[in-house]
Parts: structure tokens; C-alpha cells; sequence
């Protein structure tokens, strides 16, 4: 899927309140893919690891965060 889209903003999993930004351009690192669902959800990969504030580190499979260890990609 080719997308123009460059980051995605979304509110932390964790419920600490912030809004944390995932870059999805390959000009920078770290940067991620998504994939759009048939049911209108993205899922993310690979896991996100914030490393400033909570420190949350989790995956997002199909809308739904999960913590990292919960879900692998096959």
C-alpha cells in the first residue's frame, strides 16, 4: 500500500495523557509501517517503545494496544 501519510498521531495506550507522535517515514528512524484492516482498524509494527515519559511499550494489532509480550507477528 503506498500512502503519503508520514506519521500518525495517537493518545498513549497507557492512559498517561500524552499524544504521542509514530513517524511512518523511511527518512527517519526510528520509523514504523502500518497496515490498514477489511474493519477500518490499522495495525502497527513493529512494537513501540516509548522512551521518555511512561515508558509504555506495546503493539497495536487491529486498533487494539496491547503490551509487546501479549502479541507476536507472524
Amino acid at each position: 500500500m503506498t500512502t503519503n501519510v508520514e506519521a500518525i498521531l495517537m493518545k498513549c495506550p497507557d492512559h498517561c495523557g500524552e499524544v504521542r507522535r509514530v513517524s511512518l517515514s523511511e527518512a527517519m528512524s526510528p520509523a514504523w509501517k502500518f497496515r490498514a484492516e477489511a474493519d477500518g482498524t490499522i495495525s502497527l509494527f513493529p512494537s513501540v517503545h516509548l522512551t521518555s515519559g511512561c515508558r509504555v511499550h506495546f503493539v497495536l494489532r487491529l486498533g487494539l494496544p496491547a503490551p509487546s509480550e501479549d502479541l507476536l507477528w507472524g
